[in-house]
């Protein structure tokens, strides 16, 4: 995660965001000083696709963006202060505006430079991310006190895009795809999954047929 990269590599623990939203977390440690650690909102989880994150790499913070589909990486703004771990780290998502904070006590929050815009949708993902410099060592960041805000409750459901049997040699056959549903935080309803308008002679069914919370479900066609 550099500036100037078009594509990214990077471990993400990540929930849905429906609209408005945004996440707080306090990092306690960040085992390599040339790593990046901290708190992220992405349009996808496609290598190229948008997003806003604010990190912490040695003692200091900065914000980072791809304002649209493989664009460049752009370095948007660094913390004023030289930071000490454990240190609080917030991202808001505010009418299409994404504004990054830190405070030192997780009450009192300094802004880091100024809104940043991106091309994500309305349905997108948060989360916490942690990233080596290239080749450099595994790095292991601890974060505490993690929580998500969204001002919309809801949920994206996305089906994998493989359609092997769609071949010429093999007209009848059947294929299992995946449906994966991603929960905004605070949304626990059951989602029931049908499936209707199929051809003559095509039968398809969801197992299981009813998901809570970010789960999968395997449509056999």
């Amino acid at each position: 995660m550099a500036a100037g990269l078009t594509s990214d590599q990077f471990q993400f623990a990540f929930t849905g965001l429906q609209g408005d939203g945004s996440i707080v977390a306090q990092l306690l440690t960040n085992q390599n000083s040339t790593a990046q650690a901290g708190v992220m909102i992405r349009d996808s989880l496609d290598p190229r696709a948008a997003f806003v994150m604010l990190y912490a790499t040695g003692n200091s913070l900065y914000v980072l963006s791809r304002s649209s589909y493989g664009a460049q990486n752009s370095l948007i703004a660094t913390g004023s202060t030289t930071i000490t771990l454990p240190v609080w780290l917030k991202l808001a998502r505010q009418s299409g505006s994404y504004l990054a904070y830190t405070s030192t006590d997780g009450v009192t929050w300094q802004q880091i430079g100024s809104a940043v815009q991106a091309t994500i949708g309305v349905n997108c993902y948060i989360g916490l991310m942690d990233s080596v410099a290239s080749y450099g060592p595994l790095n292991t960041a601890t974060f505490d006190s993690v929580s998500v805000v969204s001002a919309s409750q809801g949920f994206v459901i996305s089906v994998s895009n493989s359609m092997p049997w769609l071949s010429p040699l093999n007209p009848s056959g059947s294929v299992s795809l995946t449906a994966s549903e991603l929960a905004t935080s605070g949304f626990d309803d059951t989602v029931n999954l049908t499936v209707s308008g199929l051809p003559a002679n095509v039968s398809a069914a969801f197992n299981p047929t009813s998901l809570n919370g970010s789960a999968s479900s395997t449509l056999q066609i």
